[in-house]
């Protein structure tokens, strides 16, 4: 039911975007809960990714400047993927709507 009511919202959002519109207040606090939900299980898919770039850290082996600027590029690019995933509404959003 989760998956129907969220590919739902989302193609009533990505039309009335096209309109220059958006969803009444409780469908899009609705959407929003999926959309954080998708986001925050991707990251954390993603997480060994931020571990690593944590040791390399703590390890000497970057600097802080690239530390801080290679993880917000991963944050951003898991960001920037989610969007586009959203916008083309594929099917992969739903590898991460659960909370595993």
């Amino acid at each position: 039911m989760d998956e129907k009511n969220f590919f739902s919202l989302l193609r009533q959002s990505n039309e009335l975007k096209k309109n220059k519109s958006s969803l009444d207040p409780e469908a899009y606090d609705m959407l929003q809960e999926f959309l954080v939900t998708i986001e925050d299980n991707f990251h954390f898919s993603e997480r060994q990714e931020y571990i690593d770039l944590a040791k390399d850290f703590l390890a000497d082996r970057i600097t802080a400047d690239d530390f801080a600027g290679d993880f917000m590029g991963l944050y951003e690019g898991i960001s920037g993927e989610v969007a586009q995933m959203e916008k083309d509404e594929s099917l992969e959003l739903t590898n991460f709507l659960k909370t595993s």
